[in-house]
This record gives C-alpha cells, sequence and structure tokens, in this order.
C-alpha cells in the first residue's frame, strides 16, 4: 500500500471518529494539520468512502 493512501485511511478514520464525538469540522482540520477548514473539506469530500 502506498504511504499517501495510509496516510488518507488514517485520516479518514479519525475524521470518522472525531464527528462521532461532536468535534468541529475547524477542530477536525486542526488536528490533522490542514492549513484551513476549507482545504479539509475539500480533501474530505474528494476523498469519502
Amino acid at each position: 500500500m502506498p504511504v499517501g493512501t495510509y496516510i488518507n485511511q488514517v485520516r479518514l478514520s479519525f475524521t470518522e471518529n472525531a464527528l462521532l464525538k461532536g468535534l468541529k469540522q475547524k477542530e477536525i482540520a486542526a488536528e490533522l494539520a490542514f492549513s484551513s477548514s476549507a482545504a479539509f473539506w475539500k480533501w474530505l469530500q474528494k476523498n469519502k468512502k
């Protein structure tokens, strides 16, 4: 498995758990080191399962 694919899987798993816990989009983006919540949202839309 390529490293980029693995990283995306880990990020998606974290995102799913964080949303279930009630974290906000901005908080999740910060935890995953995205430059902004908009960049996180764009990434999420592209990488949804």
